[in-house]
């Protein structure tokens, strides 16, 4: 199922993507290993029709499940960041 997610336009210009930072379907419990489409640090386009609105896409996250996404992540002193 796909979901369309409205962002700000002027935070999100044309050809702009936006940051996975977290995904709780990413890891299965019982398998110990990555099992979703959005993996943390991946990239989503936004999309910016004619109309001056801007979205994202994302496809098949399961009901009570969250994908958060940043325009702008910043790391923090000491984080470790994984690139995907």
């Amino acid at each position: 199922m796909i979901n369309i997610i409205m962002v700000d336009a002027t935070l999100n210009p044309p050809g702009s993507h936006m940051f996975v930072i977290l995904n709780t379907t990413s890891v299965d419990p019982e398998l110990k290993e990555f099992t979703a489409a959005y993996a943390v640090w991946s990239r989503v386009p936004v999309h910016s029709p004619p109309n001056g609105a801007a979205f994202v896409e994302v496809w098949d996250i399961p009901p009570s499940e969250a994908l958060v996404l940043l325009n702008h992540p910043e790391m923090e002193e000491g984080q470790v960041i994984h690139e995907a």
